[in-house]
């Protein structure tokens, strides 16, 4: 979501003590700045985070007057940019025992491993579903951006639930997948964000027909919870001072040097086919070279084409593989084109 975020300012006041927010997401940059999904933000003192740390442990606090009632960061870390992942917070300060009045949930298990474990006092109010209150998807303080993609998000106003509500198990691959209906029962303030509206991914679908504000530009991505797709991959990346945005689709700012980035998923046999849309090319940028690799490791310096089973097209008209020019004479690629690479795995072609 880059620098674009959702709001929405509440006009009533629901269930401050119980209420569940649920969102599917996946991440872009990672161990950069803190990335929040969901929260309010009145003053530095006053706040509401969900989201990850620079850090890439994931963290839930709520501070009040100065003093953090809440704050559980996890111990385990989340660094897979390839995947989507399902997270629910279920509040619910009623619950005589302290450890169950904020539950998290990823992909349907129970994160119960955290750095710093600080709950709610008993039916304590949070500020939560206050009337007033502008809450944020996408974003707080103005900063803290969640970089990636993100699904059907929704709130719960009034039910601490399981996240048995928004997902399953699926019966073939035991993988968790995404219940698409939006709860049927959301509150005072609930709300479902399906995002599945290209013309206005901030059109809430559930019974309460809420009117959200988009800020800055969002970008529609056919990458769902159910078809997940092959983005590029920041963690496996042999660019020199790379920068990755629209969801890891997108390459900028990139010093001169042969080295390239790969994708989230591996190939293994098949036929297969992607595009590249060329952003930067023509005179002066013709190193540009587009193409696969096995995966292994290279060094910083190798081009995409120059080692054992490698393949590239180079902008500048010719193609690469096994270390050098193979192919001249080629049609050389600029700004705007969209070079296509076929790959057949079984024939080897």
């Amino acid at each position: 979501m880059a620098t674009a975020y959702i709001s929405r300012t509440s006009a009533s006041t629901g269930n401050r003590k119980t209420w569940t927010f649920s969102f599917w997401g996946k991440r872009q940059q990672i161990g950069t700045t803190e990335q929040h999904a969901y929260g309010w933000y009145t003053d530095s003192n006053n706040r509401l985070d969900f989201g990850f740390l620079s850090t890439n442990t994931l963290v839930f606090r709520e501070v009040v007057g100065g003093s953090t009632d809440i704050e559980l960061i996890t111990d385990r870390l989340f660094r897979d940019p390839g995947a989507w992942m399902h997270i629910v917070v279920a509040v619910d300060t009623t619950e005589s025992v302290a450890a169950d009045r904020v539950k998290i949930y990823i992909n349907g298990t129970q994160e119960t491993s955290f750095s710093t474990e600080t709950y709610p006092a008993l039916n304590a109010d949070t500020g939560n579903n206050v009337s007033g209150t502008t809450y944020l998807i996408g974003q707080t303080n103005s900063a803290d951006y969640w970089t990636g993609s993100m699904s059907h998000v929704q709130l719960v106003d009034g039910a601490a639930l399981a996240p048995t509500e928004f997902g399953e198990v699926d019966s073939t691959s035991g993988i968790w997948k995404i219940k698409t209906t939006a709860y049927a029962t959301p509150g005072t303030n609930g709300f479902c964000l399906k995002m599945e509206d290209r013309t206005n991914l901030s059109k809430s679908t559930s019974s309460n027909a809420f009117t959200f504000t988009t800020s800055g530009t969002l970008t529609a991505t056919y990458d769902n919870p159910s078809n997940n797709f092959c983005t590029l991959n920041p963690l496996d990346n042999y660019y020199y001072n790379a920068t990755y945005s629209n969801g890891n689709l997108k390459i900028a700012t990139v010093a001169a040097n042969y080295t390239w980035a790969t994708g989230t998923q591996a190939l293994t046999g098949g036929k297969w086919y992607f595009e590249n849309k060329v952003i930067v090319g023509g005179s002066g940028s013709t190193e540009n070279m587009i193409g696969i690799a096995p995966t292994t490791t290279v060094s910083a310096t190798a081009q995409l084409g120059s080692i054992t089973n490698s393949y590239s097209y180079y902008g500048g008209g010719g193609i690469w593989y096994n270390g050098s020019q193979q192919v001249g004479s080629m049609p050389t690629y600029t700004t705007g084109d969209i070079v296509g690479c076929a790959i057949d795995l079984d024939n080897n072609k």
